[in-house]
């Protein structure tokens, strides 16, 4: 008996440390199991998979839906792990998943190959399903916001830099995350990026590069200039309406940029119409406009299109977007509530 004890100490022993070895194998200088909201919702979304052209569409692709940048969690995980009876992940042989025999190009997939075997992002997945798809708890830390490194400065002609990513989090840890964040440009012809490596293009002006991880955002904006050709008193002699003119001539001096010829009365009132109320001037407003010769007609006009009723829905629908109240999480009544106060806002000029 004591042998049969001490045979059965043996294997457990041998057991666990069997165990522990396949878990360290599978997760080298990484002790952390990772965690659907942690660390997979930032894939999707740094490989594009809950983007608008994807699955992050309003109805899905081929019958998978994600919500749109990762913004619910409980529904991109009952997508991904629970719905279609459970068949995209598989935790007993992640290598065999669909998700990720789509991901690599081992099965169709419109999308194309997002990823390889050998990168992190595909061999984290594979841990997480290994470890049985888990989610966070009340114990894990939760992200407090993130910042991009280094510092925003000015850049010259061409140049290339890499940016850094950081995630703080609750406990005061962080995590350098830009391989799992998502970038993008205001202005691809000004500054491109890929991967956190910006890359400056060949005329001066302005960009801003986004980053998003986890819901989280944030901005990092640079001016693109040229050697300095224009001089000083050329700014000091343009005519001058208010203090925004004087602003404006700071930011165009530290481009070596001067104003365009100011813009012809029709183009002026398209512009005024679209940006203000989001609409064009009809043919009568168009002409009433060109026949008034009284003195400050611009200023006059903006006031009277600021007036217009168009001016409050435009802009809270535009305030709507901003705020993406969701329906599914507080309710069509307080949807509703949100769109209404936004409109009264703008109409009370609050």
């Amino acid at each position: 008996m004591i042998q049969y004890r001490l045979l059965l100490g043996i294997c457990a022993v041998a057991f666990t440390l069997l165990t522990l070895s396949k878990v360290e194998s599978a997760e080298p200088g990484n002790e952390r199991v990772p965690k659907f909201e942690l660390d997979i919702q930032p894939i999707l979304t740094a490989r594009g998979c809950n983007s608008g052209p994807c699955h992050g569409k309003s109805r899905g692709q081929n019958g998978f839906a994600l919500s749109l940048f990762g913004f619910d969690s409980d529904m991109d995980f009952d997508s991904l792990v629970k719905n279609a009876r459970g068949r995209r992940i598989s935790a007993t042989v992640p290598e065999e998943s669909l998700l990720l025999a789509k991901a690599t190009g081992k099965e169709p997939h419109g999308g194309g190959i997002r990823l390889q075997p050998e990168d992190i992002d595909y061999q984290t997945l594979v841990r997480w399903l290994s470890h049985g798809a888990p989610r966070i708890s009340a114990e894990d830390p939760t992200l407090s916001g993130i910042r991009m490194e280094p510092e925003s400065r000015s850049l010259a002609l061409d140049e290339t830099i890499d940016l850094r990513v950081i995630a703080t989090y609750s406990d005061g840890s962080q995590q350098d995350v830009t391989g799992v964040s998502a970038f993008q440009s205001s202005d691809t012809g000004l500054l491109s990026v890929k991967k956190g490596t910006l890359k400056a293009g060949r005329h001066p002006g302005e960009a801003t590069i986004m980053a998003r991880y986890m819901g989280r955002i944030a901005t990092w904006s640079t001016a693109i200039v040229k050697e300095r050709k224009i001089p000083a008193s050329e700014y000091e002699s343009l005519p001058r309406r208010n203090w925004i003119d004087d602003l404006v001539y700071l930011k165009l001096q530290s481009l070596d940029v001067l104003p365009s010829v100011s813009a012809s009365d029709t183009t002026f009132l398209r512009r005024l119409y679209l940006d203000a109320i989001g609409r064009l001037p009809t043919p009568l407003e168009v002409e009433q406009y060109l026949d008034d010769s009284a003195d400050r007609k611009r200023e006059r006009w903006i006031d009277r299109v600021l007036d217009e009723p168009e001016y409050a829905d435009h802009w809270a629908n535009k305030w709507a977007d901003l705020l993406r109240p969701n329906p599914y999480r507080v309710g069509i009544k307080a949807t509703y509530s949100l769109d209404s106060w936004l409109r009264r806002a703008f109409r009370g000029n609050m």
